[in-house]
């Protein structure tokens, strides 16, 4: 994405300190993201499933607004 200087993302005061946090280059550049459907667990654990495909651009995506790593409901308990 280009022209998202200043970009603000922002969440729940529950994460951590402030809650808005400020893009400060120009673009934001975020891996692809192959979703197969022979990968995926069943129904019943495929929200989970996709989350976790999708953890490494959503990581990337909190990293580029200063902040370690993306938090994910599915996740909260188990590493945070």
């Amino acid at each position: 994405m280009y022209a998202v200087r200043n970009l603000e993302f922002i969440l729940p005061d529950r994460y951590w300190g402030p809650d808005t946090y400020s893009h400060n280059e120009d673009k934001l550049v975020l891996p692809e993201v192959l979703i197969d459907i022979k990968n995926l667990d069943d129904s019943v654990t495929l929200p989970v499933s996709l989350a976790r495909m999708l953890k490494p651009m959503l990581d990337a995506l909190w990293n580029a607004f200063g902040l370690p790593e993306a938090i994910l409901e599915i996740d909260r308990g188990q590493q945070h």
